[in-house]
């Protein structure tokens, strides 16, 4: 069965190894490619979702799934087009039981990647590879982007801006993001969003 019946009302097969099926749908993208790359971004983002174990940050076809990306956006959008993303270090929001300020903070100060995506537990919802990629083609691209908003929880933050704005927030509070990105446009900086 091929990936557009898959999509749009054909049986979808679960059976076999998931590695296995992943592999096949980057395959069939690749060949829809080359004919409309914006709708293969489109089908490309369907299946970061439905395949996310396996195509997310830490899913065992990541690199596959991202070389994907990086190419389609190469021939669908060439001013925006990436080859390398800013390294980045993924922590829940579950760690903390009342996250605050200073706790987000604390673990920008310990880490050596750029970026920290927070996220939400898997139990509050999908998960999208691809919006997780644009975001940090967002940071990557625009020095002017201190954060990105993807979905209702989700937040990609550029670790040496939350180091440095930290220092001017109220470390106990607990409305993180709402005074990052306050502190984000005091320091002429932008906050953006992806809808997932």
């Amino acid at each position: 069965m091929s990936l557009l019946d898959r999509l749009f009302g054909g049986k979808r097969e679960e059976e076999g190894d998931p590695i296995e099926r992943g592999r096949a749908v980057l395959a069939e993208l690749r060949e829809l490619a080359a004919e409309d790359p914006k709708r293969t971004l489109g089908l490309l983002r369907r299946q970061g979702k439905r395949m996310y174990d396996q195509f997310g940050l830490n899913g065992a076809l990541h690199d596959l799934y991202r070389a994907a990306a990086f190419d389609l956006w190469a021939k669908a959008e060439p001013d925006a087009a990436v080859r390398e993303l800013a390294s980045c270090v993924e922590v829940s929001w579950g760690t903390w039981e009342d996250p605050t300020v200073g706790d987000v903070a604390l673990v920008a100060q310990g880490a050596a990647e750029d970026v920290l995506y927070l996220s939400a537990p898997a139990s509050r919802g999908s998960r999208d590879a691809l919006a997780e990629l644009a975001a940090l083609r967002h940071l990557t691209l625009d020095r002017e982007v201190a954060m990105v908003i993807v979905g209702a929880e989700d937040a990609f933050l550029r670790r040496q801006f939350v180091v440095e704005a930290s220092a001017n927030l109220n470390r106990r509070s607990e409305e993180v993001l709402q005074d990052f990105s306050d502190a984000a446009s005091k320091a002429g900086l932008r906050t953006e969003f992806i809808v997932a």
